[in-house]
């Protein structure tokens, strides 16, 4: 069987995506400020911590994790500052994936 037009097709899929990986890292490095702001501070630590790798947004402090999640049998409500920075900034963020997907398709 011959598939006319595969190596167009298989150029054009690469170039989504890396249009694509750029869009996720622009927008990890979106939410990943907005969470730096809504990380609860008591010396500021937790937030410093937050920060951008590739298309993911981590926070590095080694108590992130329940901070973000909550801790029940220890009374630490939830205060999910990642979270919260992705749903403030979604507009923005999502703006990202649509401006890589139309310049893509030029």
């Amino acid at each position: 069987m011959r598939v006319r037009g595969l190596s167009e097709l298989q150029a054009t899929l690469r170039d989504i995506a890396g249009d694509l990986a750029a869009a996720e890292a622009a927008a990890a490095q979106v939410i990943a400020h907005a969470a730096r702001a809504a990380a609860p501070k008591r010396r500021g630590h937790l937030a410093a911590s937050v920060h951008a790798d590739g298309a993911s947004v981590r926070a590095s402090a080694p108590y992130a994790g329940v901070i973000h999640n909550g801790w029940p049998a220890h009374n630490i409500s939830p205060s999910p500052f990642i979270r919260t920075g992705a749903e403030r900034t979604q507009d923005q963020w999502l703006g990202e994936f649509v401006r890589a997907l139309e310049d893509g398709g030029r």
